[in-house]
């Protein structure tokens, strides 16, 4: 392939539309523009294959004669409140057949960030670097330089404004500009499909993706396009004013379960409306499916919401488009992941991304706790993949991480005066949110968190000193926080602390919550009767706060380690069906309001936690050997009757029935030792 430049706007036509800010953190006023870029190469014999690397800042949408391929580049990673650039850049691979004698590659770029997981490097370009085969078998290298031409796209105000009538900029040679050059992605970009609105224009599911629709018009008119993902949570939105018939097609990426339109003036006919959504490759391969047809609306919806936040990263909602910096959606995403893709590059992505983010702020991220988590998230994706190459990339992340958590600890190694105690749980209890707990209600469960990481930290690099120190921090957990007349462990202590905007005034008197108590067990920093007398506690303890969809997997967690499943999973797992029966279109955030007024979203794959821990309680799939090499199968779940269970694993499908507690094996690959007892 030939040399490629970053290119952009020339300095002298444009002086204002050359440098940004890094993200929407940043509240300094900053100019909007999209900026097109284009280029024609004709041949004298049709193309037999293009292959191209294609990266923009912040963000690009090319098409390949008037053909769309997609939008990206994937995005850098991030955390909330972010302002500065992320160290790296990335451009995305296309490959594709256009069976023609000429290439006309057109490129919008956007320069400034709008979205929460836009990150720029502070200055416009656009970069794309490729190969084309001939029919012949020869080879053309193409590649941007200063023979591009490229103008403002004058019709885009905003990505919330669209203009149609303006006229158009003259075009320009484009400006080589300096600056590093992209890496990789490591991802295949995002696939995208056209789904229509019905007649009420709703679609059936909710979907991430951009607006489009024909609008048919003969005089000046004004229309908005608003998106909703359900009637009574509707979105910004996009304003366009044509003078004729146009196609528009929206930049900004949406939640979107319905458009509606509303004319301001004028009277355009509008055709055609409709998501353009995008998703990441690949089809569904794993399988829960049981003799209860509710439960099995649960799957569905859980798997729908895990597929539309599947993205360039993991999002947390498409709704919030959150930078990277919600470990504990990503996390259970990941798991969720296991049990339904065969692919989890974007898994070991998000790893890295957080790695390289780690690395850059000495180990600081917004949610303390969500940080610790990013552990366990590696440690799962090695034993679920059997890909330890993962750990060149994370350790010396993992370091840095672990010893900033060392100097929030007291003498005897318990954490004591971190930044904050976020994230817990999207609920309140006693006034405060458990999103950044005071001490009192959010200390056990960060130091229940640092345990875990400490020990899967030792496992990972084989380091004693981790070792030693979580044994240190077990002891005094057990001293600081059990109360002997209650049998369960405070939520954290009380007295005066010091103070932030995520760090309220420490609350006066002892908590006791299930939420502290389930993270214990679930970490493992109780164990043993002690745990199983603290989950039957909390479990049948009516006076406890309850909980959201996103802390069930801790509860479920907590069942696993202490073989209480039978017990107490079901009556949780049916939690979920009256939400996805008043809502079918994708998970809402939780079940209970967090305060007064907030009004749930329905694209949080967050509390999709049954489609992990429902297949994996029925055949109590253990991974002993990394990748599925040693497996073990011994049902912890045999309340419901009939089950078929398929997941993909490293060397092709796995699959089984269940009936009554008995598993019957289907298909397994010959590179997997099955441990069982009660395999037949």
């Amino acid at each position: 392939m030939k040399s490629a430049k970053w290119i952009w706007l020339p300095r002298h036509d444009a002086p204002e539309l050359q440098h940004t800010k890094h993200t929407v953190f940043d509240k300094r006023v900053v100019p909007f523009a999209i900026v097109q870029f284009q280029k024609a190469f004709p041949f004298s014999v049709p193309m037999q294959s293009v292959s191209l690397h294609v990266s923009g800042d912040c963000r690009y949408r090319l098409t390949s004669n008037g053909t769309y391929l997609g939008m990206g580049p994937a995005f850098p990673g991030g955390d909330w409140a972010r302002t500065d650039a992320m160290p790296q850049r990335y451009y995305d691979s296309y490959s594709f057949a256009p069976d023609a004698c000429i290439l006309l590659l057109c490129a919008e770029v956007q320069l400034s960030p709008t979205l929460l997981c836009d990150i720029s490097d502070g200055k416009g370009g656009f970069f794309l670097e490729g190969d084309v085969l001939l029919a012949d078998g020869t080879h053309h290298p193409l590649a941007t330089d200063d023979s591009w031409s490229c103008r403002i796209v004058s019709q885009w105000e905003s990505d919330f404004h669209f203009y149609a009538e303006r006229a158009e900029k003259e075009w320009h040679f484009a400006e080589i500009i300096e600056r590093p050059l992209p890496i990789p992605s490591d991802i295949p970009v995002c696939d995208h499909r056209i789904v229509p609105m019905d007649l009420h224009g709703e679609a059936d599911k909710i979907y991430t993706g951009t607006l489009c629709c024909d609008i048919e018009t003969s005089s000046p008119c004004v229309l908005k396009l608003i998106p909703f993902e359900t009637p009574d949570l509707e979105d910004t939105a996009e304003e366009i004013s044509a003078s004729s018939s146009i196609r528009y097609e929206g930049f900004r990426i949406r939640s979107v379960g319905g458009i509606r339109v509303e004319v301001l003036r004028g009277n355009p006919i509008v055709r055609n409306l409709a998501v353009r959504s995008t998703f990441y490759p690949g089809p569904l391969i794993g399988c829960c499916s049981t003799n209860d047809s509710r439960m099995n609306l649960v799957m569905e919806t859980c798997e729908h919401t895990l597929k539309i936040c599947r993205q360039s990263i993991h999002l947390d909602s498409p709704r919030h488009m959150e930078p990277l910096g919600c470990t504990g959606d990503y996390y259970l995403e990941s798991l969720m992941e296991y049990y339904c893709f065969d692919d989890h590059h974007l898994t070991r992505f998000d790893l890295v991304r957080t790695a390289r983010l780690l690395e850059a702020t000495d180990g600081m991220m917004f949610h303390t706790g969500y940080s610790l988590m990013w552990i366990a998230m590696l440690k799962d994706y090695i034993l679920y993949t059997g890909d330890d190459t993962v750990l060149a990339d994370a350790e010396k992340a993992i370091r840095i991480l672990l010893e900033r958590f060392h100097t929030y600890e007291g003498s005897d190694g318990l954490l004591e005066n971190p930044p904050n105690y976020m994230f817990a749980d999207w609920v309140e209890i006693n006034g405060y949110s458990m999103h950044h707990p005071p001490k009192a209600l959010g200390q056990a469960i960060l130091n229940a968190l640092y345990y875990q990481a400490l020990q899967k930290a030792s496992d990972l690099l084989k380091e004693p000193l981790y070792q030693q120190r979580a044994e240190k921090l077990k002891a005094a957990f057990t001293q600081a926080f059990w109360d002997e007349n209650r049998k369960l462990f405070t939520s954290g202590k009380t007295g005066p602390t010091e103070t932030n905007e995520w760090l309220p005034q420490n609350a006066s008197e002892s908590v006791f919550t299930l939420h502290a108590n389930a993270m214990a067990v679930a970490c493992q920093i109780c164990s043993g009767a002690r745990a199983r007398q603290v989950i039957h506690t909390i479990m049948n303890d009516s006076t406890l706060p309850d909980y959201q969809p996103y802390f069930a997997h801790f509860i479920f967690q907590a069942l696993w380690n202490t073989d209480l499943l039978d017990f107490y999973a079901m009556p949780l797992f049916r939690r979920w069906i009256p939400m996805v029966e008043a809502c079918r279109k994708g998970l809402a955030e939780g079940w209970i309001s967090p305060c007064d007024g907030y009004i749930f979203d329905h694209s949080h794959a967050w509390g999709g936690c049954p489609r992990y821990w429902l297949p994996r309680s029925l055949i109590g799939l253990e991974i002993l050997e990394p990748g599925f090499k040693t497996i073990r199968l011994s049902p912890k779940l045999k309340t419901i009757a009939e089950a078929t269970v398929r997941i993909p694993t490293p060397y092709g499908l796995f699959a089984c029935e269940i009936h009554n507690g008995k598993i019957k094996i289907t298909a397994s690959p010959k590179e997997i030792t099955i441990l069982s007892g009660e395999a037949v």
